[in-house]
């Protein structure tokens, strides 16, 4: 992860340098798995994981086997990421039909690396080392943000403190870690979202993506 500074004396717009040319990734590409909203116990409000497309959702067999056949396909080593819904809340057949669909390509080198996104409520120790052991390398947990106001207005269902808890379990269990987080959430300020990239510095994370939230009306 490239390493940013932030100009606070901008207090209008704070400026982030990052040096260039940025640092190449040493996982090469990646291949996005989405499961739209699969395994989310609600939907918090800034959430269109299932409506972006404007197609209805495929099933998790069709996912499933769209990645086999990508996986098939595919002539460099590359990572693999699961997004889009919350994959440690799926049933367990479900997690586990997704690691297995992925280890023998992982053990002949094809996939260099195995990540999901989730939400920070919904791990356990057992259930990350259990992953760990199927060759899941990272877990991205979507935190959005530490605020707790913020948390609770986006009907997000947890707070920060589920948040550090799980960030300390994914360590414990020998997994990388990343962190999602959301400038502008409903109720963020400016000074909030500083608070929130000290927070996330602080964690030590191996990587953090930004989604800015974009309100519609």
């Amino acid at each position: 992860m490239s390493t940013a500074k932030i100009d606070r004396s901008q207090t209008e717009s704070a400026r982030i340098t990052v040096p260039f040319p940025e640092p190449r990734s040493l996982r090469g590409p990646i291949l996005p798995v989405f499961i739209p909203f699969y395994g989310c116990p609600r939907r918090c409000v800034f959430c269109a994981q299932d409506r972006q497309t404007g197609t209805g959702s495929p099933t998790l067999d069709q996912i499933l086997e769209r990645l086999r056949s990508d996986l098939d396909q595919t002539g460099a080593p590359m990572a693999v990421g699961i997004f889009g819904g919350t994959f440690t809340a799926l049933p367990e057949r479900w997690r586990t039909a997704f690691l297995a669909c992925i280890d023998p390509y992982k053990k002949k080198g094809i996939v260099t690396h195995v990540r999901c996104s989730t939400r920070p409520d919904t791990v356990s120790i057992r259930e990350l080392e259990r992953m760990r052991k199927m060759g899941l390398d990272m877990v991205e947990f979507g935190a959005q943000t530490f605020d707790d106001d913020c948390l609770s207005r986006s009907n997000r269902g947890h707070g920060r403190s589920e948040i550090l808890a799980a960030c300390a379990m994914v360590r414990q269990a020998g997994l990388e870690l990343g962190l999602q987080l959301m400038p502008g959430i409903p109720g963020q300020t400016p000074d909030g979202f500083h608070r929130d990239v000290d927070q996330a510095i602080a964690l030590g994370p191996d990587i953090v993506r930004l989604y800015p939230c974009l309100a519609l009306k």
